[in-house]
């Protein structure tokens, strides 16, 4: 590959009505917005509704372009809008301008080490995520491969899936045919264990044989138990730490691991 250097890194917008990197921004009537999905602000009764409600989208999406000398451009995008950018022109661009995007690792680890005064999580690194997935497609674009290859490559032929909703019966229908399906459940706890016992016994004790409930952390902030009895019922639990939520909230989930 020949030898680059970072020209320049730029950060825009979009429109505050098109969703772009903000699956929240929906056109109309959506699940993500209209079920109540347990979130951190769930505790308060006036937003537990909607997580639109308090603004989880307020920021909007911020595309980076990472140019390089040849004119190579690379393209990320990430949630933070108009402060990312900011903070992507202002702060971040004194370590990737000038620098051979192959020191991808460096460029990130002098990122994450300047912004920790303000950073560590939130919107600092929702901006040096936009940054590195930019810095990456110019490398995959040098080299004229996928980003997976430059990373070691494939691990496996396929890889599996699951179909997200809040209605197991329709995640069933359309993940016939698979192996391994999935539901994802987003709502509390209490509705969410409800439901799955509902479903069971409607349609027979063998009805969830292959599905597994993948659980928000927010859902996990509330008495287990009700997930011990599924795990007791056979269905399996897949839970996902992917909130920002603080170390205490995942207290319930540790429980739930130990018993």
């Amino acid at each position: 590959m020949k030898k680059a250097i970072i020209r320049e890194v730029r950060g825009y917008i979009i429109a505050p009505h098109e969703m772009g990197a903000d699956y929240h921004n929906q056109h109309g009537a959506h699940w993500i917005n209209e079920l109540p999905i347990a979130n951190p602000m769930s505790v308060y009764e006036e937003y537990k509704a909607k997580r639109t409600s308090w603004g989880i989208n307020a920021l909007g999406t911020v595309v980076v372009e990472v140019e390089l000398d040849d004119g190579t451009v690379g393209v990320g995008c990430s949630i933070g809008g108009e402060p990312a950018c900011y903070i992507i022109e202002q702060h971040l661009s004194r370590f990737v301008e000038g620098q051979d995007p192959r020191d991808v690792e460096l460029i990130w680890d002098q990122m994450w080490r300047a912004t920790l005064p303000y950073g560590r999580k939130g919107l600092a690194i929702q901006a040096i995520s936009a940054v590195d997935l930019a810095i990456w497609d110019c490398l995959g674009k040098l080299r004229g491969e996928p980003v997976y290859a430059l990373i070691g490559g494939k691990t496996k032929a396929r890889l599996p899936i699951y179909a997200t909703t809040s209605r197991p019966d329709i995640a069933r229908e359309f993940a016939r045919g698979l192996s391994q399906p999935l539901v994802v459940f987003g709502r509390t706890v209490e509705p969410l264990w409800e439901g799955v016992a509902i479903e069971a016994r409607d349609k027979g004790p063998n009805w969830l044989d292959g599905i597994g409930a993948v659980l928000h952390p927010a859902t996990l902030t509330h008495e287990p138990r009700p997930l011990l009895e599924a795990r007791a019922h056979g269905i399996p639990i897949y839970a996902t730490e992917t909130c920002g939520l603080s170390p205490s909230d995942y207290r319930p989930l540790n429980q739930f691991r130990s018993e």
